[in-house]
């Protein structure tokens, strides 16, 4: 069993897609002024289980970035959304700990440096290539500590991928 605690403990159970046995944590969106909700929205099943401690890290990387994020990819339920149910473990985004932003050229340069030179992120993934709309960093927060049985051992954090 993994717990993520911040705002509040939240229990896993391995390898049952990550639901939930204790409610989320209730979040109050106002502490995040620049984002809202529905932008974290899984768009299979309408939930937003998102983690407070990663709010936080993208509110602050949107105050020191003072430019708007948008959010393509938030939470993602295990159980519904069809990136998360073919896969055996379910992924960072799964456990609210990360999001995915629509950006392409100079502004993707501008957006990774800044996640670089804050050193918040633990993930970060670039996609960069096809047409621009398609194009986005994915960012998150996932450690050892809050992630720990579901890292194979071979994964070393933090890392930078590309898709």
């Amino acid at each position: 069993m993994i717990r993520i605690e911040s705002h509040g403990v939240y229990t896993y159970k391995p390898f049952n897609k990550a639901k939930r046995t204790e409610a989320p944590v209730k979040i109050d969106w106002r502490n995040y002024p620049n984002f809202k909700e529905e932008e974290f929205k899984c768009t299979a099943s309408g939930l937003c289980n998102m983690e407070p401690k990663f709010l936080e890290a993208m509110q602050y990387l949107r105050q020191q970035f003072a430019r708007p994020l948008k959010i393509s990819s938030g939470y993602r339920d295990p159980t519904t959304h069809p990136v998360e149910i073919k896969k055996v473990v379910p992924g960072v985004h799964s456990w609210g700990i990360a999001a995915d932003i629509l950006v392409s050229h100079k502004l993707a340069y501008d957006l990774l440096s800044m996640a670089l030179t804050l050193k918040i992120f633990t993930g970060i993934g670039i996609k960069q290539n096809g047409h621009p709309t398609g194009r986005f960093i994915h960012l998150d927060i996932a450690t050892q500590e809050n992630y720990g049985d579901f890292f194979k051992k071979e994964i070393i954090r933090p890392t930078v991928w590309s898709y």
